[in-house]
């Protein structure tokens, strides 16, 4: 059995799959491109007096406990 024939959709040259497949393996995708994108937009917005939190929460309770 050749591994070109049962590779992630979309990739086999000799069988391609069926319209609602390919569809289907595109919106998902598109929702994990998304919801790594509104991840990325979190880490950005969660800023603390100004400074960004980059890493989780990892000073914000030194910071609650500064203020």
């Amino acid at each position: 059995m050749r591994a070109s024939v049962r590779g992630p959709p979309g990739t086999s040259p000799l069988r391609p799959r069926s319209a609602a497949a390919r569809a289907r393996a595109q919106a998902q995708a598109q929702a994990q491109a998304q919801a790594q994108a509104q991840a990325t937009a979190r880490v950005l917005r969660s800023t603390v007096d100004g400074r960004t939190v980059r890493r989780g929460r990892r000073r914000d309770g030194a910071a609650r406990r500064g203020r």
